[in-house]
């Protein structure tokens, strides 16, 4: 999963990790995921790390650039539960309800080195219909409106989850 979104994102910096010893039913997850997260930052040039977990696994990414990750159940996320967050447009152009969901709160972690917005409901994710590959592309489409420029995603699915990666790359 490391090398897709460091090859999507073009970022040779970028750590992607997860684990299910990580999930949040294991009462030491969060020492555990802290420790190897501790040991990625030392090893990545940059100090820019983002956390999420469900209750089956774990993880965090870290990057050079300002960085946000989310991972969810994708079976979790109905129309429901993601069309009171998001945009009419963002429904139709999204590749799934979790790749949607997921887009938005990696960019919501990663807006808090920038404006963060208040809800993630304010964020209007932009997916590449264009690209073809493993990990479906998507930007912010009102970055600027949070002071922030060069923002690119992408997201990834196994039979049960959805992983979400969102870096800056422009300067701040």
């Amino acid at each position: 999963m490391e090398d897709l979104f460091q090859a999507a994102l073009v970022d040779p910096s970028l750590k992607v990790k997860s684990l299910s010893a990580w999930a949040a039913i294991n009462p030491q997850h969060k020492e555990l995921i802290y420790t190897a997260l501790d040991q990625a930052v030392q090893n990545t040039r940059g100090p820019f790390s983002s956390i999420s977990h469900t209750h089956t696994e774990g993880g965090f990414a870290v990057s050079k650039f300002p960085v946000g990750f989310d991972l969810e159940v994708t079976s979790r996320v109905t129309l429901e539960l993601v069309a009171r967050i998001s945009f009419d447009e963002e429904l139709t152009q999204a590749p799934d309800f979790a790749s949607l969901w997921c887009a938005k709160e990696a960019a919501f972690k990663a807006l808090k080195h920038f404006k963060q917005p208040k809800v993630v409901s304010q964020i209007k994710i932009n997916f590449d219909k264009n690209h073809q590959g493993r990990c479906p592309l998507f930007t912010i489409e009102n970055e600027k409106d949070f002071g922030a420029l060069g923002g690119i995603g992408a997201t990834y699915t196994t039979s049960n989850l959805t992983y979400c990666v969102l870096i800056f790359k422009s300067e701040f």
